[in-house]
């Protein structure tokens, strides 16, 4: 265990889901550029070596790269509670190549960049592809490489299919093939959160952004959780990178601990503690197998899920727990992570939310007299945000024009009415109101006729160190 000041925060990695749940969380992807376009690949040359070319398994003329793997989930389990489908590539140009110049190699465009790399196919275990259309939550056409980052919500789709257990191909990632300067990687994973009935009861904290991860220490704050011992070994952490070479060491992860100002860095037998991203896909240090290809040099795209505890036995309970990253040499991309920590049944956080589910039940009629039910499908989604702005405008009919300070949107307004129990619990005065241009329930702390009014309020909220992820939306103004 190494005992050191953590660094500063990062302040752009944002929250892109908070969840309660009975049951866990699962994790499968996949590289979509290597040196062969169809076997595995398991040499150590660097990426930049490589004259890259799509990963294409799936023997189908509509699509130009796709690679696949499979989702394992527990006999026994309920719905699936979330989804979330990831896709990113290095894309400077769509063909590179390379040449020689006064003792030096030039890196050099043969083809420019495309559009359409949002768009992907995604197939379910015996299904055809479904089109699906994604969000960019990055695309940094002014950096190196010009990395980006797609997301789709693909819950609803997965569980209406007859199985959701079993083999998952995801086509038409696009990403620079050939020759790029730091070398072309690309890849997807799908973050599936599910219920169970024999699961504990967990909290479940997923990031997206895309953190570059070079010589200056960085921090990532991931929550004020429970802290797992030695002997319990009850978190489970995941991390998505891009850019990772096999053989260039001195990136290193480390969980922070708040509390003792301690950091324990990662590392397993196929993940050395100073190579930890380094063009792998593996669950806890072991080598993920079923997919297909199944290569070990995932050139540059790294997927690791790990179980990750605390040295020191005498903690066990809530403290702020961070990713702490550097890399000397090799600059990468951190573009996702995820926590999930146990919640004690006798939390007082966890009794109070019961309680508030009680009371909602006994209401109204339409909830499931299972308070466990209730309970374990509270879902907060929030975005982390770090400057006080107006992040959308929009004329909503029948509510008062004014600056309302949102605090949680949700597509069922059945979660809103359970957060809006607990915010009138904790002496707030909510409201709600229904977004006809998305069909979202919009939940708020307040309404004020200016700006200025609402950021006063919001700042006295941070004051006391509650809130932190609420925004201004501005309304018939």
């Amino acid at each position: 265990m190494m005992a050191e000041v953590l660094p500063q925060e990062v302040p752009d990695f944002l929250v892109h889901k908070k969840m309660i749940v009975r049951g866990d969380f699962v994790v499968i992807g996949n590289n979509v550029v290597s040196k062969y376009a169809t076997k595995p690949y398991s040499g150590n040359e660097k990426n930049d070596v490589v004259p890259v070319k799509y990963v294409d398994i799936d023997h189908d003329p509509t699509t130009f790269s796709s690679s696949s793997a499979v989702l394992n989930i527990p006999n026994g389990s309920g719905r699936i509670v979330y989804a979330g489908l990831f896709w990113t590539g290095i894309y400077e140009y769509s063909i590179g190549v390379k040449r020689r110049h006064n003792n030096r190699y030039v890196y050099k465009e043969k083809e420019g960049r495309g559009e359409g790399f949002d768009k992907v196919k995604f197939k379910m275990p015996g299904s055809n592809y479904i089109n699906i259309n994604g969000t960019i939550l990055m695309n940094q056409t002014d950096k190196p490489g010009k990395p980006y980052l797609c997301y789709a919500d693909v819950t609803e789709i997965i569980n209406s299919s007859k199985t959701y257990k079993g083999n998952y191909t995801i086509a038409n990632v696009t990403a620079t093939q050939g020759y790029v300067l730091g070398g072309s990687s690309a890849g997807w994973l799908l973050f599936v959160v599910y219920e169970h009935p024999e699961e504990s009861l967990k909290e479940i904290n997923a990031y997206s952004c895309f953190e570059v991860v070079n010589a200056t220490q960085k921090k990532i704050p991931l929550g004020n959780l429970y802290t797992p011992n030695q002997s319990e070994k009850k978190a489970k952490l995941v991390l998505a990178a891009l850019e990772g070479d096999k053989n260039i060491k001195t990136d290193k992860v480390g969980v922070g601990y708040g509390k003792t100002k301690t950091l324990n860095v990662l590392g397993s037998e196929n993940r050395p503690k100073d190579n930890y991203f380094n063009s792998t896909i593996t669950f806890n240090g072991r080598h993920y197998k079923e997919r297909t290809p199944k290569s070990h040099n995932t050139m540059g795209f790294d997927l690791a899920t790990t179980y990750i505890f605390n040295e020191d036995e005498s903690l066990g309970e809530k403290e702020d727990i961070s990713l702490v990253l550097k890399s000397r040499r090799d600059k990468l991309f951190l573009f996702f992570t995820a926590i999930r920590t146990e919640i004690p049944e006798t939390d007082p956080e966890t009794i109070d939310t019961v309680e508030h589910a009680k009371h909602l039940v006994k209401e109204m009629d339409s909830f499931p007299s299972d308070v466990d039910s209730l309970l374990k499908k509270v879902e907060v989604h929030s975005i982390a945000m770090q400057k006080v702005k107006i992040r959308q405008s929009a004329d909503i009919p029948g509510i008062e024009p004014g600056y309302y300070l949102i605090t949680n949107v949700y597509s069922d307004k059945y979660y809103a009415e359970v957060w809006l129990s607990y915010l009138v619990k904790e002496g707030y005065q909510p409201g709600s109101f229904i977004n006809p241009h998305n069909g979202w329930t919009y939940v708020y702390l307040n309404r004020k006729d200016t700006m200025y009014q609402t950021q006063e309020f919001l700042v006295s909220l941070r004051e006391k160190n509650a809130f932190k992820d609420v925004w201004i939306m501005k309304v018939n103004l």
